[in-house]
């Protein structure tokens, strides 16, 4: 249930991140336990990065990709690479 509500929570955040309000107004809503836990720090990484590739796609075309075609593209070209990156930065700080 607990990823259930992160990634409900995530699809709000994408929604209606121009509308400031909104989008304090859905963070406050989750819980500390929640954001403190590992793999939300992850899933907000992996968001991250999709949002940087979503950008840099745009700019190349000159025109909004929108987020649909971002990730599609970001999983099936990008994630891969780095997950794997990701994880040996994580064992090389242990």
């Amino acid at each position: 249930m607990k990823f259930g509500i992160i990634i409900s929570i995530e699809i709000i955040f994408l929604r209606v991140k121009k509308d400031k309000y909104m989008y304090m107004t859905a963070l406050s809503a989750i819980p500390n336990f929640l954001t403190n836990s590992l793999i939300y720090k992850e899933f907000i990484e992996e968001r991250n990065e999709i949002l940087k590739h979503k950008w840099l796609e745009s700019e190349k075309l000159g025109y909004d990709i929108g987020f649909d075609k971002a990730i599609f593209d970001w999983i099936i070209n990008h994630r891969t690479a780095w997950r794997k990156k990701r994880m040996l930065t994580i064992h090389e700080n242990d």
